[in-house]
């Protein structure tokens, strides 16, 4: 029996070890065996285990992927980067996050015991369950393991696999800028592919960074769908469906979305996703509907506070997107973003909407200016303005530089009323220049 300092008491604490949620924890000990006790005599939630068999647990079961990854919601308090509110809007609609943001809470399955020895399979495992946690520190032990795995084992695939879906997960979760997250992302999932190019995790990380970094929607839509061709990979179709719908064509988005929640229906973030599918294509009330049932059951997921702050806005519901964005503030811990929607709060007081984006607005021009990046987001707070010509100039700007989602305009619900404007049609025409 372990010390009562090194054991695990009580199912929160199980849980966090395990980056799942509590019901999750349940679930694995009553299908899956996990091995928790329960004290003699006490009630059945006096529980504890032993970090040391929950961890040969992980690398014994039958599907060690499927038993050592969690497939729930984030914790209730996760330790997320405090991203601006122009980066919320640069995300927004859809993240792909995501990313942006848009992923799912459980890592992409990926082949059981890829290694011939147990000890690198547990490292392998662990650096899995590391990534899961979705937490700064987890995802840079999962990418220092990562990288220990392909330094040792540099003709394995299953490494440089794992660490381009790290370092996507790191532009949301850990703070990696996007040049440094997509740029090692890429190069990491070619060196898997050189190595084998059926490896689902390396495609569907490549198609990403194609599609959404280097907007090269057929190469990124073709790696997409080769990932998700078998249909058993909830990653890969989640991710083909976010894609499908930027690219306009969301009655394929739709039934993707689904069959990536049968295969995955604990998945928060595919469902809000798929209520954000809604929302951009005719179906706002349903979508808004999802995403507000998804604050209430899972209140800590920041994707849906995400999302639904944004399409609030966009609805001209000022109250509902400031108590949206204070609760998403909230979750993140940004003090300098609540400061600002106090602001904002103010000016829609004594200006009502006009007040409220003027607000947004300059902040989202100043973190331009400090970073040099987010020239879209800039560009949707104009549009909602009625400031078409401060679109063209923002999203010109994007373009010129090469932004991410600079050239996928018709996916923003708030530009996609543009299009037509003979003024701004040649915005939504253009094509990215090659490199």
């Amino acid at each position: 029996m372990p010390n009562d300092s090194s054991r695990l008491t009580g199912w929160k604490a199980i849980a966090a070890f395990l980056a799942v949620d509590v019901r999750t924890a349940r679930r694995w000990e009553q299908e899956r065996g996990l091995p928790v006790r329960r004290l003699p005599g006490d009630s059945r939630s006096a529980v504890w285990a032993d970090p040391a068999e929950l961890r040969g647990w992980m690398s014994s079961a039958a599907d060690p992927a499927a038993a050592a990854l969690p497939a729930a919601a984030p914790p209730a308090r996760p330790q997320l980067r405090r991203p601006s509110w122009p980066m919320v809007l640069a995300l927004g609609a859809l993240l792909p996050a995501a990313l942006l943001l848009a992923w799912t809470a459980t890592p992409s399955p990926g082949p059981p015991a890829p290694f011939a020895d147990a000890a690198t399979n547990r490292q392998w495992l662990e650096a899995r369950h590391a990534a899961a946690s979705r937490t700064p520190a987890g995802l840079e032990r999962a990418a220092a393991l990562y990288a220990d795995l392909a330094r040792r084992h540099p003709d394995v695939a299953v490494p440089q696999a794992g660490l381009a879906e790290t370092w996507l997960l790191m532009r949301e979760f850990a703070g990696l800028s996007d040049e440094a997250a997509f740029r090692r992302a890429r190069d990491a999932a070619e060196a898997a592919l050189a190595r084998d190019p059926g490896n689902v995790t390396a495609q569907r990380a490549l198609g990403f960074v194609l599609f959404w970094s280097e907007s090269d929607q057929p190469r990124g839509l073709a790696l997409l769908r080769r990932a998700a061709q078998p249909g058993t990979d909830a990653q890969a179709l989640h991710w083909l469906g976010t894609a499908l719908a930027f690219s306009g064509r969301a009655g394929e988005a739709l039934p993707v979305l689904d069959q990536a929640r049968l295969l995955n229906p604990e998945s928060a973030a595919i469902v809000a996703d798929e209520a954000q599918v809604r929302f951009m294509t005719g179906e706002a009330d349903a979508g808004l509907a999802t995403l507000r049932g998804l604050t209430r059951t899972n209140p800590a997921f920041i994707g849906a506070w995400r999302y639904l702050e944004w399409d609030l806005l966009a609805r001209g519901d000022a109250p509902g997107f400031l108590a949206a964005a204070r609760a998403h503030a909230q979750l993140r811990d940004d003090q300098p973003r609540l400061a600002m929607l106090d602001r904002a709060a103010a000016a829609f007081r004594a200006e009502a909407m006009p007040g409220l984006l003027a607000v947004l607005m300059a902040d989202a021009v100043r973190h331009h200016r400090d970073t040099g990046c987010d020239a879209v987001a800039v560009a949707r707070l104009a549009a909602l303005a009625g400031d078409r010509a401060a679109v063209r100039r923002w999203i010109d700007l994007a373009q010129r530089r090469r932004e991410p989602f600079a050239h996928m305009l018709a996916g923003w619900p708030e530009l996609r009323p543009l299009a037509g404007d003979p003024a701004l049609a040649d915005l939504f025409a253009r094509r990215p220049p090659t490199a």
